[in-house]
């Protein structure tokens, strides 16, 4: 992992402070008392807000992520448990009542194989009958936004190649007259691309929402949650 993506730890809250967290949670929790999900593994979990309003609303959350930098952060918000590693290859010592991994975690997984092995990890780590929640980025078109909080300054642009269905991101941040760059590429799924995936690792009921709202998703959604239910006993 690059230097410059260690500093954007440091910077992620504070661009994403206004993130609307509090709809989220109100899906997360419709969905999870829908299925009396208590038990709640985070994958991708970032610098732990999730798991910080997840445990105010009585959840017992345990945090996964590849990057030590927010981990670190996580750590300071809350007591819960973190962990240190990769979705597509982790072994814990427990199962849990549902899975969840928000802010378009899955979309970095681009190969194919480490997409069914995160699958299969996930539903490994499901207690019977229990619920998969994954958070989609479906973005449309090309495009460029730049945001200015404080002494700080933030561009990113991204472009969708349309034949692969990625997406490259740029980020730069302008701090103190130098700049720090990060560069990603995300995946872009269909809804039957994703079907397929699941259905292959035996998650046999799904249902795709739009938007952290119960209506149903489509192809051209910005965003979509798919919850995927673990339905026998292995």
């Amino acid at each position: 992992m690059s230097e410059e993506y260690k500093r954007f730890a440091e910077l992620y809250d504070l661009f994403y402070q206004k993130k609307d967290y509090s709809k989220e949670i109100k899906f997360l929790k419709n969905i999870l008392t829908k299925y009396n999900s208590k038990k709640i593994l985070d994958v991708g979990c970032g610098t732990g807000r999730h798991i910080e309003l997840l445990e105010k609303q009585g959840y017992e959350c345990t945090g996964l992520d590849i990057n030590l930098e927010m981990i670190n952060i996580a750590k300071k918000r809350t007591k819960a448990n973190f962990i240190i590693g990769d979705m597509s290859n982790f072994s814990l010592n427990e199962r849990f009542d549902a899975i969840i991994s928000m802010f378009a975690s899955f979309n970095h997984i681009i190969e194919q194989k480490k997409i069914e092995n995160s699958l299969k990890c996930f539903f490994n780590h499901l207690n019977p009958y229990g619920i998969l929640i994954l958070d989609f980025h479906n973005p449309l078109t090309n495009g460029k936004k730049i945001d200015k909080i404080e002494n700080y300054t933030r561009e990113m642009s991204w472009t969708i190649n349309p034949v692969s269905k990625l997406e490259e991101t740029t980020v730069k941040f302008y701090i103190n007259g130098e700049v720090a760059t990060a560069s990603h590429l995300l995946k872009i799924y269909s809804i039957k691309e994703i079907n397929k995936f699941l259905l292959g690792q035996g998650f046999n009921k799904k249902e795709f929402f739009e938007d952290y709202e119960l209506k149903k998703a489509t192809n051209k959604s910005k965003n979509m949650e798919v919850v995927a239910l673990k339905c026998h006993n292995t």
